[in-house]
């Protein structure tokens, strides 16, 4: 349709721009030494994708909590292993859903937009991501005292499992910046430009 053409007219150039930047931002990244390297490539994703690398995941609110309470050094040591554990694998749901989000927006249409996307590997990654956060707080939990348990945060809407947004953000370029699809409060996920 009509609709379709300008929409996908519209994402050409946003795409390209994405591209763009992830060139430089590796000439930069290859300038760099190792750990100012992998500093620099966090950050730029985080920008990139801040659906994705959002702060507050549960599982990281649980391990942090539970890591404040008062513990023998068998459970400390059972801890630490857990929240590296946690750790790798959460890098790891990261890059797929990196790369689902790509996906999701190379397909889009204006009739999949409003839709929210039709992405397989995007709800898998979500469901995955579940299957971790409630593996890991088992875990935690099996570590604790009832009371400690008690204590634990609890999972709501900031920062459930569930959520990986649409594309990328303004400043890295992680996806072309084509509309976003509203989210459940019916509010735009994508990062608005920065002048």
């Amino acid at each position: 349709t009509e609709i379709n053409k300008m929409f996908e007219d519209a994402r050409t150039p946003a795409t390209k721009g994405r591209d763009t930047n992830r060139r430089f931002a590796k000439q930069v990244e290859s300038q760099l030494a190792p750990d100012e390297a992998t500093r620099f490539s966090n950050e730029f994703r985080k920008e990139s994708f801040p659906q994705i690398y959002r702060a507050t995941r549960y599982g990281s609110q649980v391990i942090d909590a539970a890591m404040a309470f008062e513990l023998d050094e068998g459970a400390k040591t059972s801890l630490q292993s857990i929240k590296e554990s946690y750790d790798q694998q959460t890098k790891v749901l990261n890059e797929k859903a990196e790369a689902a989000t790509d996906v999701n927006e190379a397909n889009m249409t204006v009739q999949s937009m409003f839709g929210g996307g039709n992405n397989e590997a995007m709800a898998e990654v979500r469901k995955q991501r579940r299957e971790l956060e409630d593996k890991s707080l088992e875990q935690v939990k099996a570590l604790l005292t009832e009371e400690q348990v008690k204590k634990l945060p609890e999972r709501n809407a900031d920062n459930g499992a569930g959520g990986f947004g649409g594309g990328g953000g303004a400043g890295g370029g992680g996806g072309a910046r084509t509309p976003a699809a509203p989210d459940a409060g019916g509010n735009n996920n994508r990062q608005r430009p920065r002048n």
